[in-house]
């Protein structure tokens, strides 16, 4: 059984692939590229049914005074569809007929929500209450969809481009300071997640449902798409298979993209952005409209960077980098069926600073007196195309079939000396799925169960000089149950799950890894607080990077070999979090112990090659990283306009021998503070002013081949203003680094060579909103 279900993938993989193997050696790999997402395209074929309105209605109103609340946000999850009521605090939804989660919140008040089942036609009378801290989203889990409060991990929600939000250089950094997240960077273009100390092949990234492959297993291929369009991430720590498939150890990040508008309206906007340091520009162009039966949105944007520069005032050699992107989502609902189609395309020339062949190199050697936009060698080229896919059925009875598919394509080209003849070209194509059913077997019981996988190829150009992993082709499929049951302040859930994964290279490798995982975990809530415990389990076989690796990497400057008798890598993880919350603290603390087997690894050698420092891909029998977060917001009840956050994260890796695992980031301590200011009706107001200190302690229990790292603080400021008249606008100014400090963060790549981070960054973001 388990053979024929391979064999059944392996032929629907190859007959996918025939649509843009043709003609391989006359074409170039971006063209290969948008033929196979065209053809795939293809393949789809929608049916309609006729559409069945309801007539309801909404009222908000404040729980003591009874009165209307105006202007209240309604967000129906479901249908991805954000709205608000009118200056009497009502809503109007007559055209939804899909149960679903509705979201409700406003200003000065504590969110709530309530499910909305298909063909009731009552209208709702919602009472809100009065809070000062506004931080706490309502969260509904993409997969389960359950709303945060019953769910058994704590998942944590990070609004993006929020007008009271510190900008950042790059997506990645907008997220680092959600306690336990990290980044490795190259420069100020090339960052990528790290999760409690776990990075690259352990952390899973989704986009609105579908699995990210992006040759994610170097340091220096970091997320390739911006914060455009982007609405919000939600962070799962630690092992996440059971519903985010194999590879999960170190956590999920889950990108969702900006609600569509309600039916009959458009808008649209015009936003730039620039930055002094680099001399960055940042334009962004979004169109939104909705009819009553189709809603559309459409971004496109273009980021220019010149090279940072460092507090003493050089600049960085070579970390110029340009990016495009375009990104186009269209909504569909009819009856009991929900259709989503996105599709995200990303081009990205990243300069490679700190390149060299040098044994001691020194960082003169990668310093300029005077800062270029030029794109010089070596370089790197990424393209993605990002097509998404996803269906949701409402069946009579409540229960929900979905079913998510797509095409990710992920083309990486470096050049060293050339730019005629790359040193490495490859193009990896993936075709995730997931079927899942949800069915409530009562008002006590849910169960969810479902089918996942992906369908990948890797192959390399045959003009490159040289090929760092072979051609070769993976499956994987995996079949997982979810049991949920709530009673009175009580919600637990256990679920069991098994994946396959059978990777082919030829001659080179054919193996097959499987593997039973489970979770299983307990809400209890009880007045203020809530408790939750976690055990969960995770699985991730070896990558072809770390079996098949044999050559230089320019991206990184060394030589790499794998290693073919590595064995898969599990891991089981204890978690426990206690929230406490008034109207004036929220207090959250989140201890951790995770533990692993065959924990894989890359660890430099004294050989070298070419000139090239030799690394080689190994695992220790068995490692542990264990922590905590702890997180405070503070509203004091004499100033009503002041937010005080503190956040603490705190993690440490070893492994069987108590040596110190490799790339495990500093302790960190986040302080903000934000002041609010009164309305005052004139058109051009001050709304808000963050002032934001973020500390790395000094880390000194480092692995063999790294080097402690001193400790640090920087400093940020930003103000945020609105201005109302014939042209609506949202600004911000402000200034990263602000001391001009100078430090260089111990997960850095270029920290070997002794390059400093950028210096002090002042900024400013103009957003143009036409109604």
């Amino acid at each position: 059984m388990k053979l024929s279900c391979i064999n059944k993938l392996k032929y629907i993989f190859a007959t996918s692939s025939k649509l843009f193997k043709n003609q391989r050696k006359l074409i170039t790999l971006k063209q290969q590229n948008t033929k196979a997402l065209f053809s795939f395209g293809f393949l789809l074929c929608l049916i309609l049914t006729p559409l069945f309105l309801n007539a309801q209605s909404l009222t908000v109103i404040d729980n003591k005074s009874l009165k209307p609340v105006p202007y209240a946000s309604v967000e129906i999850y479901e249908m991805q569809i954000q709205s608000y009521c009118d200056e009497n605090g009502v809503f109007e939804f007559s055209y939804l007929s899909n149960t679903t989660p509705v979201i409700i919140s406003a200003n000065g008040y504590k969110p709530t929500s309530f499910i909305y089942k298909a063909g009731d036609n009552n209208s709702y009378n919602i009472k809100l209450k009065k809070s000062h801290i506004f931080l706490n989203e309502i969260v509904v889990s993409p997969t389960t969809g359950l709303v945060q409060k019953n769910n058994l991990t704590n998942v944590i929600l990070k609004k993006i481009n929020q007008a009271d939000q510190i900008m950042a250089p790059n997506l990645m950094e907008l997220i680092t300071n959600v306690p336990g997240v990290y980044s490795i960077n190259t420069g100020s273009s090339i960052s990528k997640p790290v999760i409690r100390g776990l990075s690259g092949l352990k952390v899973v990234t989704f986009w609105n449902g579908l699995r990210i492959e992006n040759q994610q297993w170097a340091n220096d291929h970091g997320l390739n798409f911006t914060d455009m369009g982007i609405k919000s991430v939600e962070i799962v720590k630690g092992p996440s298979s059971l519903l985010y498939g194999a590879d999960a150890l170190g956590g999920v990040l889950y990108f969702t993209d900006e609600d569509y508008l309600p039916p009959n309206s458009f808008n649209s906007s015009f936003e730039s952005r620039f930055e002094s340091n680099s001399m960055s520009s940042f334009n962004i162009a979004r169109i939104k409209l909705a009819t009553e039966k189709v809603r559309f949105n459409v971004y496109a944007g273009y980021k220019s960077a010149a090279e940072y520069q460092i507090p003493d005032g050089e600049f960085v050699k070579n970390s110029s980098y340009n990016r495009k992107s375009l990104k186009a989502s269209l909504g569909y609902n009819k009856n009991n069926w929900i259709l989503n189609l996105r599709y995200n395309y990303n081009s990205n020339e990243n300069g490679l600073p700190g390149h060299t062949h040098s044994l001691n190199p020194s960082p003169e050697e990668f310093l300029l007196e005077t800062q270029y936009r030029d794109r010089i060698l070596p370089l790197q080229l990424i393209e993605d195309h990002y097509l998404s896919i996803e269906n949701k059925l409402i069946l009579s009875n409540q229960s929900i079939i979905k079913f998510n598919t797509g095409f990710t394509s992920n083309s990486i080209t470096e050049f060293e000396e050339k730019v005629t003849i790359p040193g490495i070209s490859m193009l990896l194509n993936n075709i995730p799925y997931n079927f899942s059913f949800t069915s409530y077997v009562n008002e006590n019981i849910k169960w969810i169960s479902g089918i996942q996988g992906m369908l990948t190829k890797n192959s390399n150009d045959e003009f490159a000089e040289s090929s760092l992993i072979p051609d070769a082709s993976s499956y994987d499929v995996g079949s997982y149950s979810l049991l949920q049951y709530s009673k009175s302040q009580f919600e637990t859930q256990i679920g069991l799950r098994y994946d396959i994964r059978e990777i082919d290279a030829g001659d080179l490798l054919s193996k097959n890894f499987s593997k039973l995982n489970g979770s299983f975990g307990l809400v209890f809530q009880k007045g203020l607080y809530t408790l939750r415990t976690n055990f969960s389990s995770g699985f991730r076989p070896p990558h072809l990077s770390e079996m098949l690796s044999y050559g230089v990497h320019h991206g990184t400057n060394r030589f790499e070999i794998g290693s073919q008798d590595l064995e898969s890598e599990f891991a089981n993880q204890f978690d426990i979090s206690l929230d406490y919350g008034t109207e004036h603290i929220n207090f959250n603390i989140n201890p951790f112990y995770n533990h692993f087997q065959n924990y894989i690894y890359v660890a430099p050698t004294a050989d070298f090659i070419n000139g090239y420092q030799v690394y080689e891909y190994t695992q220790t029998s068995s490692a542990r990283t264990y922590g905590g977060e702890i997180y405070l917001h503070y509203h004091p009840h004499f100033a009503h306009r002041l937010h005080l956050e503190q956040d603490f994260s705190y993690v440490i890796g070893e492994d069987n021998n108590n040596n110190p695992l490799p790339l495990i980031p500093q302790t960190r301590l986040n302080s903000n503070l934000k002041y609010e200011f009164a309305e005052t009706g004139k058109k051009f107001q001050l709304k808000t002013i963050l002032l934001q200190r973020t500390q790395f302690l000094d880390k000194n229990d480092v692995s063999t081949f790294e080097t402690p790292s001193d400790s640090y603080e920087i400093y940020n400021i930003e103000g945020n203003f609105s201005y109302s008249g014939k042209q609506n606008m949202l600004m911000k100014l402000g200034v990263r680094n602000l001391f001009n400090t100078t430090y260089i963060n111990h997960l850095s790549n270029l920290k070997g060579i002794g390059l400093p981070s950028a210096g002090i960054n002042f900024y400013i973001s103009i957003n143009y909103l036409f109604n």
